[in-house]
């Protein structure tokens, strides 16, 4: 399972350069619905797959999604409202994740407690997230 951390960590460098290149080419309001469709991917495959094999293709799809998250949202900040006060709608953004970083773990044992496996948090997130596409 460690050999798999590398793999992530290129995909996701490598992703971030390519989001960049697309960035320039299709603009940020084209690319951010959809940057999270990897995450969905492997939240799936997470869930529903079996062995070394599955979570190699999920830490792949999860490297495509952070690596777009390195560059997208600061692009969004920037091109929706301004650079001015970029510093600090940057750090209201990560006050935000901070707190969801806190509530997660806690709402995730909670669940776990009531026999709702890890699994089907995973194909309820990826639900969650598809949601906000439509």
């Amino acid at each position: 399972m460690v050999t798999i951390f590398p793999i992530y960590t290129r995909c996701a460098i490598g992703t971030m350069f390519l989001t960049g290149i697309l960035l320039d080419k299709f603009r940020t309001v084209n690319l951010i619905p959809y940057f999270q469709l990897p995450l969905v991917v492997a939240f799936l495959l997470f869930s529903f797959g079996e062995g070394l094999f599955s979570a190699l293709v999920g830490f792949v799809f999860l490297g495509l999604t952070s690596g777009a998250f390195a560059t997208l949202p600061n692009a969004f900040w920037a091109a929706f409202f301004g650079t001015k006060h970029l510093r600090s709608i940057k750090e209201a953004a990560v006050a935000v994740m901070v707190q969801g970083s806190a509530i997660g773990p806690a709402l995730t044992s909670f669940l776990l407690d009531f026999n709702l496996s890890l699994e089907n948090q995973y194909v309820w997130i990826s639900a969650f997230l598809l949601s906000r596409l439509f």
